[in-house]
């Protein structure tokens, strides 16, 4: 049976380490925004995606949320903790 474009993408954020945005996504997968928006914001309500704010190593900053550079950052989307217990260890066939 061939997964749905829906598990497709959520396969495809958990193998992307550091997380994946929005316009990556739709663009890797063939989708258009919309679409990937949609997805995403499926697996986020049902606690397997988060999504994370930009620029983490701006935390320290004085501008704080307020910074106009952000503006320029999007979000990226990433795998929950609560979803990594659940994704299986990728062994080699001969393990």
């Amino acid at each position: 049976m061939a997964k749905s474009k829906l598990r497709l993408l959520l396969e495809y954020v958990e193998e992307s380490p550091g997380g994946i945005s929005l316009q990556e996504l739709a663009r890797d997968l063939g989708l258009s925004i919309s679409q990937a928006e949609n997805m995403l914001e499926y697996w986020v309500r049902k606690g397997h995606l988060q999504a994370v704010s930009p620029a983490p190593d701006c935390a320290g900053c004085a501008s704080g949320s307020k910074c106009s550079l952000l503006i320029d950052f999007p979000s990226t989307y990433q795998v929950t903790e609560k979803a990594k217990l659940h994704i299986p260890e990728k062994r080699l066939p001969c393990q």
